[in-house]
């Protein structure tokens, strides 16, 4: 790296003005947030079932009612499994929460940084670093909607450019970074995993039609392609084929509450409530940023200007013709304008709420703040004093986004209860899709039909394994109360029994028993094409590693 004591001056401030962003976390205190509390009782439901020796986590067994809800089979596993670790180490789980946002502030700083430092200069590359990090909609999933899945899936955005820029610059010989940071994408945020994977794909195939070596970076690309996603299948492979199952659909029915009007993104009042269409005091607040809108708009002009002196050079210029492109088409997705497309393509329905192209809209105005400060032509003195203006500004611009609503302090719900009412989803959406929705808890120990017929008792409730002691006089069904999802299995007095769940009402663990006393057990496992995907995972994993140390490390 060229001029190391720069750098290492640039990486500090970038450190320094990232502490000042999350300045706020660094107390010992809880906030309010939208979804910040599901998050933490999320995590300690991971961690419930991480003890379990439940690999890779699918279920949470207390929230929901203690139904059995299966909320980590289709939701950033990465999250909280990072999470996990933190906790781990010693860390409160609202600690861990808090570190999540601190870690995602200074991955997305240090890597938009780097990725910009081979486009354009040291200073222009720490601007870019600094409207990163310094926008609103950062400080909107940190402070309002506390969401760290979506934090760190918009961190990581730059440094997967990053490493497809890298590809190319080695000729396709290191693109084992590319599958690690890649995977780790995949897994932080499936909405902005949804959104983010066609801006590389497009940002690398423009490059590559500009390339010499197209045939074998191309060979490369693809192999990196196809290993991320064998190291993510044990995610995807589930995620799609048993959403069906689910109540998921639901989701994609709420997009048109969600298209924000130009209004709101140019300017609208900041906010702590949920968002409702248009502009009303409290709600959150979907606005791009003044500063960010006017470098972008500066771009725009200024391109515009080389365009009409036909000075654009594509193979030098299309590095900001690709980012003003993107961030104009994010802003359509966004805008009601768009809404016939999100009617008539379920792919966009997926991302459940248009303003969350936003995220792009931020990476494209980054990358157009840091490119002007490079590219425009102003004496050097002009240009620093310029740079030393515009970050004061940025400061002020976003003085108030940095704060919480309100400090509180957070009771974990299991302390109180053995079992948590709310499942932390919006609609509920990962219960069985047949299955009525539920407000009161259901009885513990499970139910019998004939219900005088007899007794039972669990005797043990883990996440993947629940035992009960049942005594009959008569043949009888047995209920436990969990939600069925594929893997669970039964057994009496050691051998195996079919669950009906089809014939229970509420879709649950279902089973016949005979008369006498009888123990009653049920498992949770994978079934073949999860555990299929599991091993594609774990092969691909040691493949990785293999080929890493083989080359000691030459091909990260």
């Amino acid at each position: 790296m060229s001029n190391p004591a720069k750098h290492g001056l640039f990486i500090f401030l970038i450190i320094i003005f990232s502490l000042l962003a999350c300045w706020k976390l660094f107390n010992s205190s809880f906030y309010t947030s939208h979804d910040g509390e599901g998050h933490v009782i999320r995590m300690i439901e991971y961690d419930e079932a991480w003890k379990d020796g439940q690999i890779p986590v699918r279920i949470a067994k207390r929230i929901n009612y203690g139904l059995g809800y299966p909320f980590f089979n289709f939701n950033y596993p990465f999250v909280y499994f990072l999470g996990e670790i933190f906790h781990l180490g010693g860390f409160s789980f609202v600690a861990s929460f808090k570190l999540l946002f601190i870690l995602s502030i200074f991955i997305g700083s240090v890597s938009m940084y780097v990725f910009m430092l081979s486009h354009v200069s040291m200073i222009a590359s720490f601007i870019s670093a600094l409207f990163y990090i310094f926008v609103p909609y950062r400080f909107l999933n940190m402070y309002v909607r506390g969401n760290p899945a979506e934090s760190l899936a918009l961190a990581l955005l730059p440094l997967l450019l990053f490493c497809t820029d890298r590809l190319f610059r080695t000729k396709g010989e290191k693109f084992g970074l590319l599958i690690v940071i890649g995977s780790l994408f995949m897994l932080s945020h499936n909405g902005t995993a949804l959104i983010g994977v066609p801006v590389i794909l497009l940002y690398f195939s423009i490059q590559l039609c500009f390339s010499s070596y197209r045939k074998h970076i191309l060979k490369k690309f693809v192999l990196a392609c196809i290993l991320i996603a064998c190291v993510t299948s044990f995610f995807w492979i589930p995620l799609i084929s048993e959403t069906g199952l689910t109540k998921l659909a639901e989701l994609s029915e709420d997009y048109p509450f969600f298209f924000p009007t130009i209004r709101e993104v140019l300017y609208s009042p900041w906010g702590f409530g949920a968002y409702k269409q248009g502009i009303m005091p409290g709600k959150m607040s979907p606005q791009i940023g003044l500063l960010h809108i006017g470098f972008f708009t500066v771009s725009v002009i200024y391109i515009s200007t080389l365009l009409i002196r036909k000075k654009i050079v594509l193979k030098k210029d299309w590095f900001i013709l690709f980012f003003i492109g993107i961030t104009f088409s994010a802003l359509f997705f966004m805008l009601p304008v768009s809404k016939f497309i999100w009617d008539n393509f379920s792919l966009f329905r997926m991302i459940q709420i248009p303003w969350r192209f936003l995220g792009i809209i931020v990476l494209g105005c980054s990358v157009s703040a840091g490119y002007i400060v490079s590219f425009i032509e102003v004496p050097r003195l002009c240009k620093i004093v310029g740079c030393i203006i515009g970050v004061s500004l940025l400061l002020y611009a976003n003085r108030n986004h940095i704060r919480v609503n309100m400090y509180t302090d957070f009771t974990n719900p299991f302390d109180r209860h053995p079992t948590y009412g709310f499942s932390t989803t919006s609609k509920d959406e990962h219960m069985p899709r047949l299955a009525p929705r539920i407000h009161e808890d259901p009885k513990s120990d499970g139910d019998l039909f004939p219900s005088e017929s007899g007794t039972s008792k669990r005797t043990v409730w883990k996440s993947n394994f629940q035992e009960f002691i049942i005594d009959t006089n008569t043949p009888l069904e047995f209920r436990a109360n969990v939600s069925y999802f594929p893997g669970w299995r039964a057994s009496l007095d050691g051998t195996s029994v079919p669950i009906l769940y089809s014939k229970d009402e509420y879709q649950r663990l279902r089973i016949t028993v005979p008369p006498g006393i009888h123990k009653a057990v049920f498992r949770f496992g994978e079934p073949w094409y999860r555990l299929f995907s599991d091993i594609v995972s774990v092969i691909a994993v040691v493949y990785i590693l293999g080929i890493m140390i083989q080359k000691k490390g030459k091909n990260l």
